[in-house]
């Protein structure tokens, strides 16, 4: 494997169903990426891969902002891209931006909208923002406490995730209101 194409190593867990938005022009790593961000140039061609509508490129530019050193300049970069991304019906950079609201990283502390984002990432095949439903709806961190529609959440982002590594589109269950 190059090290550009190890450099681009995307986080498994956020790689959500085989029904993601349009095909991504990067190339797309089969290992599960660290946390921790990527060289500038690399970050560039993310970048410069987001500016041209792909979506996973976005992600992919949002996280490194995301495990760089945290300043006020990386955290708004991470939301402005995970934001561009999930208006564009990408699951895992919902999920990503729940992150940010959740610790209030370039944005308010808000656990209500970071739940309001998890759910939006899980309802649209992302399996980690089901992970993170589930575990605010155990701990009631921006949402009332629900063991069953956090057992739901949890058995939904197993499917989407195993349904992830397979490649395949499964009938994962359906994500009740709790």
């Amino acid at each position: 494997m190059s090290s550009s194409a190890f450099a681009l190593i995307f986080l498994a867990a956020c790689a959500g169903a085989p029904t993601e938005p349009a095909e991504s022009t990067i190339t797309m790593p089969t290992t599960v990426r660290t946390h921790e961000s990527r060289p500038p140039a690399e970050t560039a061609v993310s970048t410069t891969a987001c500016e041209g509508g792909d979506l996973r490129a976005c992600h992919a530019a949002a996280l490194d902002a995301y495990y760089a050193p945290p300043t006020p300049e990386s955290d708004a970069r991470a939301v402005a891209l995970f934001q561009r991304a999930c208006d564009a019906g990408y699951a895992p950079s919902c999920n990503g931006l729940g992150t940010m609201h959740d610790q209030g990283r370039g944005v308010r502390e808000d656990h209500a909208a970071a739940v309001a984002l998890f759910r939006r990432s899980c309802e649209t095949d992302g399996s980690t923002g089901c992970q993170h439903l589930a575990q605010a709806l155990r701990t009631g961190r921006g949402i009332a406490k629900n063991e069953a529609a956090a057992q739901r959440a949890e058995a939904r982002g197993s499917c989407l995730f195993e349904a992830s590594l397979a490649k395949t589109a499964a009938p994962c269950p359906a994500l009740l209101t709790p």
